[in-house]
């Protein structure tokens, strides 16, 4: 069996008003959520806050929800968080990916209600699990490639 040293993999939910962060394991097989940044309103600003943040975790890769429709069609937010992904990847200096994070919200908020959480509580810790789950689906969705690999 092959084993291969990883490095961290950040995953974030780039929200109108709050942005969610989540990090994995160093062996990249778990996602756990760890931030919320609510938006000041100023991007530059907000990237430059996101940025510190990743910085702290030195990860290998980001790995930023590209919000699209259900449908697979883009929209004005698609457009918004890769414009946004853009100034972040000249921030960070690592390689910064888009993944595809339909339900990623619907999936956030079933986990926290079966958690037992408010729907107070839930409201400021949904969007670091929406993070988590669209990393933790990168992350997944990388494993699968290992396995086909071998």
């Amino acid at each position: 069996m092959k084993t291969k040293t990883h490095m961290r993999a950040i995953g974030i939910d780039l929200g109108d008003r709050r942005v969610g962060v989540a990090v994995s394991n160093s062996e990249r097989t778990v996602a756990v959520p760890v931030e919320v940044l609510i938006r000041s309103g100023d991007l530059h600003q907000d990237m430059k806050r996101l940025a510190k943040v990743i910085h702290e975790y030195e990860p290998e890769i980001v790995v930023v929800g590209l919000p699209i429709s259900l449908s697979g069609r883009f929209s004005k937010q698609t457009a918004r968080v890769s414009s946004e992904v853009k100034v972040l990847s000249k921030l960070v200096g690592v390689e910064v990916r888009l993944w595809d994070e339909r339900y990623s919200s619907k999936e956030a908020e079933r986990r926290l209600r079966e958690s037992g959480l408010s729907s107070k509580s839930m409201r400021s810790i949904a969007d670091a699990q929406a993070a988590c789950v669209i990393l933790q689906s990168w992350l997944d969705g990388c494993a699968r490639q290992e396995i086909d690999k071998d």
